[in-house]
């Protein structure tokens, strides 16, 4: 199995008996790699970031860490970079990666046949992440946006925080930055 954006602790009767072969990020903020430590530390998972978000990690400036919590902390620990058009195998499935810029320079989106993690790129109710934030690009976001919406409109977007909802619902409500 998989966890995306680890931001609670560790807990191991979370995976069920099951191995936990990745940890995905959507993106380099803090907030959704908070607790990647102690996944990583209780795992032999594999960490798994954009290859243009990686340098985030590392520095608390670009992760927002000194930003939002004052800390110079971050992630030193390994991990692998994907980028688009690279795909992962997890059991019989098949996760893509796909490049969606705009909240950060490496905002990316796992998706699995109709269901599409899509980090701080996109919210139920039409709205979307903050793009004032370092490596953050209004334009680049309108551009993913518009990606979002031409998916399948059945196709569940699961946002890094926040409810869940579908394409279809998503372009009805989409306030444009």
């Amino acid at each position: 199995c998989a966890v995306i954006d680890p931001s609670a602790p560790y807990n191991s009767e979370e995976l069920e008996g099951k191995r936990l072969k990745y940890i995905l990020l959507t993106h380099g903020h803090i907030d959704h790699f908070l607790e990647i430590s102690s996944w990583v530390n209780n795992t032999d998972a594999t960490v798994v970031i954009s290859k243009k978000d990686k340098p985030a990690l590392a520095d608390p400036y670009m992760n927002c860490n000194m930003l939002f919590m004052r800390k110079e902390q971050g992630y030193f620990g390994d991990s692998v970079e994907v980028q688009e058009g690279d795909t992962l195998s997890l059991g019989d499935e098949c996760i893509s990666i796909y490049e969606y810029p705009g909240h950060t320079v490496g905002s990316i989106l796992y998706i699995v046949r109709q269901h599409a993690f899509v980090g701080d790129v996109a919210f139920a109710g039409g709205g979307y992440g903050r793009f004032d934030l370092p490596g953050g690009d209004m334009h680049a976001l309108v551009r993913s946006l518009r990606r979002i919406i031409s998916l399948s409109g059945d196709t569940v977007l699961y946002p890094g925080h926040g409810e869940v909802c579908t394409v279809e619902e998503y372009k009805k409500d989409i306030s444009w930055p």
